[in-house]
Parts: C-alpha cells; structure tokens; sequence
C-alpha cells in the first residue's frame, strides 16, 4: 500500500515539474500544489524511516519522491516569491 502511495504521490510531482517546463506554471491547480507537496514530503519521510527496519527494503522510491518533493515545492516557492516581488 505505501509503494502505491508513493508512486502516485511521484508521478504528481512528476506533472507539476512537466507542466511547468512546457506552461511555465500557468496550471489550474496553483492553491493545490504547495499542500500536496508538504504531503509527500511528510508521507515519503514517514515510510522512509517506517520501512527501514525491514530486511530487503531498498529506499529508493522514497528517496525519489523526497527529491522530487523538494524539488518541486523550490521552484513553486521560487515562482511565487517572483511573482509577488514583481507584481
């Protein structure tokens, strides 16, 4: 059940980076993307640290989402404080 999670919560990131590279972040879903960005970061540390106690775990989806999380809400932070700078 976590690796669904965390795949579905990549594959948002995912689109938000894509839709920002071809839109420049004109998107429909601006006041939703901070909250599911702290979501996933929040959900991929928690299975990060949950699952690392189990023999044969590799972390690699969670490390994945966690980067992507963090990539994603930089340049939706960098995006908006340009935009509320200039206007």
């Amino acid at each position: 059940m976590g690796q669904v999670i965390l795949i579905f919560l990549l594959l948002i990131n995912i689109s938000y980076l894509v839709s920002f590279l071809a839109f420049f972040g004109a998107s429909l879903l601006n006041n939703l993307w901070f909250g599911t960005f702290i979501v996933s970061l929040i959900l991929s540390f928690y299975y990060l640290m949950r699952t690392r106690k189990q023999k044969g775990y590799t972390p690699y989806l969670s490390i994945a989402v966690i980067s992507f999380s963090m990539g994603s809400l930089g340049l939706y932070v960098f995006i908006y404080y340009l935009s509320n700078l200039l206007g």
